[in-house]
């Protein structure tokens, strides 16, 4: 059977529809200067095939959840959200040239939205009236949807398509997409259960260059949990080995509610932003925690490079490393930007091993436990110690002092725990000095562990500032 094709064509200037438009079968075309607008809780369903006239605008006007949803895509020339509510975006479109944010939100949802390549976004978005990504039925997980609204620009910069992001490169990237998303980024290392804002750009250029960031944007309601006073620009980044979230310097901007920073580049052929915050990571920033034989006592020492909400720090000892009991409880300093250092002893260490693990307990009775370490001071008294030598972007050396012929491991990790480099050593002398990393690694703090038998040291570096 002959299958007859049904064209409707829309002529007047303004089409109304409040049960919305459901296209099922033949050619669906809209006029240019022709306004298509939703009302109530109407949604665009397009299973054949609707063709959108540049000039043409499909206005979403209700007061409850709609939905662009259907079997096939929709190029939409002008594209209008002014639903009090919320526009799910339910399958992939592509917009010409303006959407437009009139009210309410443009949920992204688990699609892509792809903007042409003069195509923008208008009408400005505030805290109840802009582009967010929920998953659930209701859309109330904002930062759990995984849709984006990407573009593809030539030599792209400054605010492409009024996105959020303006950047300058330091030499024209070629054809690159640029994508905005704000599914929730997962820290790495020791932090995934830590999150970014509910907002992230990812550019993939042809050409590699440097960005500077001149704003990243963000919205109160973004932040999930992070105080704006702390954000932090993170750049996903890869030196080598595994993939990391780095922290990029900057400022934040309260009042114009943006970021600046740079991005480096690195093995990845694209660049990935969002932002966090210097304080979710760890309420106190350890810089080291370390242990000595001080006979008949052992000496036990920490330093702090920065402390929110501290209340105290507990000292805890054990026989095996599984069984322990308090040692001793010292106060803090509560809040603190600078280095502290924490000393105590233990004037009855056991026989043998002694493991030490440090306590941190902030004001409202949060717990964080650093990591273990270990001293035994009935063995040979031998110094054990790392010390970074003159690190840079390029390369990472260290002095190992140890016991002539035993086993040490050293790691390189970033400021959130990523492990950078790791490698295991046998000294052939009572020093010698190691090649920690030799590749780029971006500005920042990172941290050098010696790890033994014995004995666990750790020391800040930092490069590039």
């Amino acid at each position: 059977m002959r299958t007859i094709l049904f064209i409707l064509t829309l002529l007047l200037c303004l089409s109304i529809f409040s049960q919305g438009v459901v296209v099922n079968a033949g050619y669906f075309i809209v006029q240019p200067s022709t306004n298509v607008v939703i009302t109530g809780n109407g949604n665009w369903t397009n299973n054949a095939t609707a063709t959108l006239n540049i000039g043409s605008w499909v206005r979403f006007s209700g007061n409850a959840i709609q939905r662009i949803q259907g079997t096939n895509t929709t190029a939409f020339s002008n594209l209008d959200a002014n639903n009090s509510t919320s526009v799910f975006v339910q399958r992939d479109i592509s917009i010409n040239t303006s959407l437009q944010l009139t009210l309410g939100y443009f949920d992204l949802r688990g699609a892509i939205t792809t903007l042409g390549n003069t195509a923008s976004v208008t009408g400005g978005e505030t805290e109840t009236k802009r582009l967010r990504s929920t998953s659930n039925a209701g859309g109330t997980d904002d930062g759990y949807g995984i849709g984006t609204v990407r573009t593809t620009r030539v030599n792209p910069t400054g605010n492409v398509a009024n996105l959020g992001l303006d950047f300058t490169p330091a030499a024209a990237l070629g054809n690159t997409l640029l994508i905005r998303g704000h599914l929730r980024q997962a820290g790495s290392g020791s932090f995934t259960g830590n999150y970014s804002i509910f907002r992230y750009y990812e550019i993939q250029p042809t050409v590699q260059s440097n960005l500077t960031i001149n704003a990243h944007n963000y919205l109160h309601a973004e932040l999930n949990g992070h105080t704006e006073a702390n954000l932090q620009m993170y750049q996903w980044f890869n030196g080598g080995g595994p993939n990391f979230w780095t922290p990029r310097a900057g400022t934040i901007n309260t009042v114009a509610n943006t970021a600046n920073s740079t991005t480096q580049t690195n093995v990845l052929t694209f660049y990935k932003v969002t932002l966090g915050s210097i304080t979710i990571p760890l309420p106190v920033e350890l810089l080291n925690f370390s242990a000595k034989c001080d006979n008949p006592s052992i000496e036990i020492n920490w330093q702090t490079a920065s402390e929110l909400n501290n209340d105290y720090f507990t000292v805890e000892k054990s026989p095996d490393g599984l069984n322990f009991t308090p040692l001793t409880m010292i106060p803090s300093r509560g809040n603190s930007s600078e280095i502290v250092e924490y000393s105590t002893f233990d004037f009855s260490p056991f026989s043998g091993n002694n493991y030490y693990r440090l306590l941190q307990t902030d004001l409202d009775g949060t717990e964080t436990y650093f990591e273990l370490i270990t001293v035994n001071c009935s063995q040979e008294n031998i110094v054990e110690d790392i010390l970074p030598v003159s690190p840079s972007v390029y390369n990472v050396d260290a002095i190992v002092r140890g016991k002539s012929g035993s086993n040490y491991t050293i790691v390189l990790t970033d400021v959130l725990g990523q492990i950078i480099s790791s490698k295991n050593i046998i000294l052939s002398g009572s020093q010698e000095t190691v090649n920690v990393y030799e590749n780029i690694l971006a500005t920042g703090v990172y941290f050098l562990t010696m790890r033994s038998a014995e004995n666990q040291i750790s020391k800040q570096i930092v490069i590039g500032f």
